[in-house]
């Protein structure tokens, strides 16, 4: 059996076809026991929200090595529940993940002894859960704990074809480390009671005080007893409203650029609301207001539709059904100029799995091409993320212009790349697959 797994920043679930085998599970981990934790502990060996930070780099370990956990913890409660070994899976992550974050989640998985078989973006996934039965164009609008995504999907012709895709990391954590900032300085609270421990409660509360808000439509009271306070600290509707706004704003520019960008005028396409941050009403309304496109409906919980796909997904994979899906390129793929610049390979929303081909020349008297491949929207280099170098080597040294080449660059369907460099003829003896050195 294939299972599918979200993978998320606040909770975490695994299921396979149309059987869920969790519930939310908290993607907290206590790193001092190497466990998964609830929502509610906080600590300071407490893990959370580090889905963010997911990547090959040396400071990003800590991500992959939590989400093992989260991954293990999954996969036991599944076997229990299931009575099957859990070991082929495909996982959701962020539309606008990079190729090194999408090889950190393929390493999580061999840490956590799972055989990764697809990596799916989460705006994808819950676009063909939604429409499996129905044939639409439509816009998923994907705000989770951590991360945002927002894609173009047209399904009319029976087929998932990803049209564009833009993305940060920006959600409800970010609207909780907004209220407490705002809390703080309202109340005046002094630098000696904010140390790490004392805002980490004061997250947990913040949290439970919006929740409120959104339940009920009332203030909201934060015990500040803790920090020095007397009093409790009050949320007003009118605060919590003014702090939505101010730190979704730029969900709302990226969906607004991409639909004019990518979307013909003559088109209509349905909205789609998924991840647990659209739960709040009053960003609800503000999309509503601002996009004003007609909201597909469907019956699974906004919190759990990515996981829904993730393990329908899982199923046609496992029947070999998953050839109907058609995904892109999230950022495009460039290499460094001399002068630290960035040449474009690839560019951003080209469909995949694809191979692009550029020619290459030495710029000065050598016997190897460096080259350093790339991955982001930014024209100098430095600020995109950093993919791998492909070192070259001629057999001799090649005069200035002398040693042109061929480079491949090939990104398969869950995001992976390749590269490739030849001579200017074809022959085989000739080609040289490069593997990627990863930081």
């Amino acid at each position: 059996m294939v299972f599918g797994i979200d993978l998320g920043t606040t909770n975490s679930l695994i299921g396979a076809g149309d059987i869920m085998y969790t519930g939310l599970v908290s993607s907290n981990v206590d790193i001092g026991s190497g466990k998964q934790v609830g929502r509610d502990i906080y600590g300071e060996n407490i893990m959370a929200s580090y889905k963010t930070d997911m990547g090959m780099s040396d400071s990003a370990q800590p991500a992959v090595y939590c989400s093992s956990v989260i991954l293990k913890t999954l996969a036991n409660t599944a076997k229990r529940r299931s009575g099957e070994e859990v070991k082929d899976v495909c996982i959701s992550v962020p539309a606008y993940f990079a190729t090194t974050q999408r090889e950190a989640v393929k390493k999580a998985a061999e840490m956590a002894g799972l055989n990764l078989l697809r990596i799916v973006n989460e705006p994808t996934a819950a676009a063909i859960f939604v429409c499996r039965d129905i044939r639409d164009f439509v816009v998923v609008y994907d705000l989770g704990g951590g991360t945002f995504d927002v894609t173009i999907i047209d399904t009319r012709d029976g087929v998932y074809r990803t049209i564009a895709t833009d993305g940060e990391v920006l959600g409800g954590d970010d609207l909780d480390e907004a209220i407490c900032k705002f809390l703080l300085d309202k109340y005046k609270v002094r630098m000696l009671y904010r140390k790490a421990a004392n805002l980490n409660r004061l997250k947990v509360s913040v949290r439970l005080a919006k929740e409120h808000i959104q339940k009920t439509g009332e203030t909201a009271f934060v015990d500040f007893s803790y920090l020095g306070k007397t009093t409790d600290a009050e949320l007003t509707v009118d605060e919590y409203r003014k702090l939505t706004e101010d730190t979704f704003g730029p969900t709302i520019t990226k969906t607004t650029a991409l639909l004019d960008k990518y979307v013909p005028s003559y088109e209509n396409p349905k909205i789609i609301y998924t991840g647990g941050s659209t739960y709040c009403p009053y960003l609800m309304e503000l999309l509503e207001s601002e996009l004003g496109l007609e909201k597909l409906e469907y019956t699974a919980d906004k919190d759990k539709l990515v996981a829904h796909g993730i393990a329908y997904i899982a199923e046609l994979v496992e029947n070999g059904e998953d050839s109907q899906f058609i995904t892109n390129v999230t950022k495009r793929l460039s290499i460094e100029h001399d002068d630290g610049s960035t040449i474009q390979v690839i560019e951003e929303n080209t469909i995949v799995p694809c191979t692009i081909r550029m020619p290459l020349v030495n710029v000065i008297d050598t016997d190897k091409l460096m080259i350093r491949l790339y991955q982001g929207n930014a024209y100098m280099a430095k600020d995109n993320d950093y993919i791998g170098t492909l070192e070259y080597h001629y057999g001799s040294f090649v005069p200035e212009g002398e040693g042109l080449v061929n480079l491949d660059v090939t990104v398969s369907y869950d995001g992976v790349v390749t590269l490739k460099v030849f001579g200017l003829t074809e022959d085989e003896t000739q080609a040289q697959d490069i593997k990627l050195t990863l930081r």
